[in-house]
């Protein structure tokens, strides 16, 4: 026979037993909620934030051929990201020139004395080579960011993208035709601010998408970020 009390201790005991292991569970729930809830804020929020993305460009041109005077070049711009984060694209520019050689040399550069100091510029020492005039023949910019989250581009990490545009040209116009690729990125993450950026002009004529809005002209630091890939590639044509 069990002594007095004895069944209402065991009682208890396994009362006081169930209310550890109930505790134990929720403070393990708890915790296992609270990791999930910051793993996925610091791999969705605060990773990409501080993680930088690093896009290439390149471009290619080829020559598809003449037919009745005309002549069809195919220009292809792609884009890599090989970057640990995803990369936003703002704009992309493609500019092509026509290169005629013009039968004179270029006009003589002076001359530095042997043992001078460096100064900033470009030294030609010997230039045998022939002139050249290049003219603007093409300037597209496309830009595919709409700055409401509505409408944008985005290359992810390990991803490519491409964009062709094909040109027709008068046989024989050019000798040399040159093509430059601008495309202008940021990260994802990156809070964007339409008025920071805008279709600039460029020193030969053409237009980019570029930062309009530096620190200097009243932009908080740091808020008009962008970064131009830049790739150019030229083709012969007779």
């Amino acid at each position: 026979m069990n002594p007095p009390g004895l069944e209402q201790k065991l009682r208890l005991r396994a009362l006081r037993f169930s209310w550890i292991k109930d505790v134990v569970q929720a403070v393990a729930f708890t915790a296992a909620g609270i990791w999930a809830i910051y793993t996925f804020w610091y791999r969705e929020k605060y990773l990409p934030r501080v993680t930088e993305a690093n896009l290439s460009a390149h471009v290619q041109v080829e020559r598809l051929g003449e037919k009745d005077g005309t002549q069809a070049l195919r220009i292809t711009v792609s884009m890599e990201n090989p970057g640990p984060a995803t990369a936003r694209i703002l704009g992309s520019t493609v500019v092509a020139k026509g290169v005629r050689v013009l039968p004179t040399p270029p006009p003589e550069h002076p001359r530095p004395a042997p043992n001078a100091p460096l100064e900033l510029g470009s030294v030609h020492w010997v230039d045998r080579t022939l002139e050249s005039r290049p003219e603007l023949l093409f300037n597209s910019v496309s830009v595919p960011e709409s700055f409401d989250n509505r409408t944008s581009s985005t290359v992810r990490p390990g991803g490519h993208n491409e964009e062709e545009t094909v040109l027709f040209l008068h046989a024989n116009s050019y000798p040399y035709v040159t093509v430059e690729a601008q495309v202008a990125w940021l990260p994802e993450a990156f809070a964007l601010r339409k008025e920071c950026y805008a279709l600039v002009s460029q020193a030969d004529g053409s237009v980019a998408a570029a930062v309009r809005m530096t620190a200097a002209q009243g932009a908080p630091p740091g808020a008009c970020r962008l970064t131009t890939s830049i790739a150019s590639a030229t083709i012969a044509l007779r």
